[in-house]
């Protein structure tokens, strides 16, 4: 189901019912609470993931010349 039906939803459920409007876009009730379940455990990994690169970007990069010249 696309995400931008669950925010329709989200959006006007305040002017109508769940029940209606999920009914007129041919949704489940059921598909939509779950959808607003699970919200928090589909953003943790981005949030992890943004915190992650953050913190490969912070960190220094090695230089090739760090390391010792082979011994011929």
């Amino acid at each position: 189901m696309s995400p931008r039906r669950w925010d329709f939803v989200s959006k006007n459920r305040a002017a109508f019912s769940v029940k209606r409007i999920c009914r007129v876009l041919g949704v489940s009730r059921s598909g939509y609470y779950q959808h607003r379940a699970t919200a928090d455990a589909r953003a943790e990994p981005a949030v992890e993931e943004e915190r992650t690169v953050s913190e490969i970007r912070q960190s220094p990069i090695r230089q090739w010349t760090e390391y010792p010249a082979k011994a011929p």
